[in-house]
């Protein structure tokens, strides 16, 4: 007997996984995709226009900025941003201290650090170091990454963020 199967399921006691993309339905019975409005193929996972355009003829055009965009749905004209990438036409990189698909990450960064858009990698102000920043840089080091030595003298110590020298009386 043949039962509604969960979403995703098919077949004689619901045991084989539809494989529709882009939001298409699969009949219960045989598994076979029910396209959405703008998809076409057995797995729905052809775009019924061509790249660049969309709508019921295919005859709008995508104004959606191709290096930063996934996807111009073929039917809505609606566009997917890359990771990293937010905006109507995906043509803003992440918010400051977001991150990801949709911008919809929280960075962890310390210090005021930025983050990577794409996967929140914090990318450390002059003077800090570590995965979140959170690290000073060790003794007579200074800079970007704690990458430059001090060249301060008479037991004088330097500031991490730009080497100057701190004397003492």
């Amino acid at each position: 007997c043949l039962s509604l199967c969960d979403k995703g399921k098919f077949g004689m006691n619901c045991e084989k996984n539809c494989t529709c993309q882009n939001g298409a339905t699969c009949r219960p019975t045989d598994g076979a995709c029910i396209c959405s409005a703008g998809w076409k193929g057995a797995k729905c996972d052809i775009r019924a226009c061509d790249d660049g355009h969309w709508g019921p003829n295919c005859t709008r055009v995508c104004e959606c900025n191709k290096e930063n965009t996934e996807l111009c749905h073929p039917w809505t004209g609606e566009c997917v941003c890359n990771v990293g990438w937010d905006g109507v036409t995906c043509s803003r990189p992440c918010p400051y201290y977001n991150y990801g698909k949709g911008c919809e990450n929280r960075c962890n960064c310390k210090n005021n650090a930025q983050c990577s858009p794409i996967d929140g990698t914090c990318i450390c102000a002059a003077g800090y170091r570590g995965e979140d920043c959170s690290e000073l840089c060790p003794k007579n080091t200074f800079g970007e990454d704690c990458a430059q030595k001090c060249s301060c003298k008479n037991g004088a110590s330097c500031s991490p963020e730009n080497g100057r020298c701190n004397c003492t009386a």
